[in-house]
């Protein structure tokens, strides 16, 4: 149902086409997710599409894509959240990660 729900919010706003993308990665859709990253990719990347990115690597176990997105040059307003969103629970334990969170004055993730 959720990807039926962001299929249908593509169609009116293709800017939540990397939350499908996720949708994709998480429900083990991996084709259709790396269809999105590549398209989402071969465009100018804005702060909102590298959050996706980072996000959909992250589900695909391309933790070294995931994290050079979240270091994108200008952040998204919503990348302080990564501590705590599961969207990013693939890199929690990946000592790098806590390397970004220290670059962006973040305090480190605790449990």
């Amino acid at each position: 149902e959720a990807i039926a729900a962001l299929e249908k919010a593509v169609e009116v706003a293709p800017w939540w086409k990397g939350a499908l993308a996720v949708g994709y990665a998480r429900t083990g859709q991996e084709g259709p997710a790396r269809e999105l990253l590549a398209e989402i990719e071969a465009g100018p990347v804005s702060p909102w599409d590298a959050y996706w990115l980072a996000a959909v690597h992250a589900w695909l176990g391309d933790a070294d894509a995931a994290l050079r997105w979240l270091d994108h040059g200008h952040p998204h307003a919503w990348v302080p959240w990564v501590r705590v969103l599961d969207l990013f629970e693939p890199l929690w334990d990946d000592p790098r990660f806590v390397e970004v969170l220290e670059r962006m004055n973040l305090p480190p993730r605790r449990g």
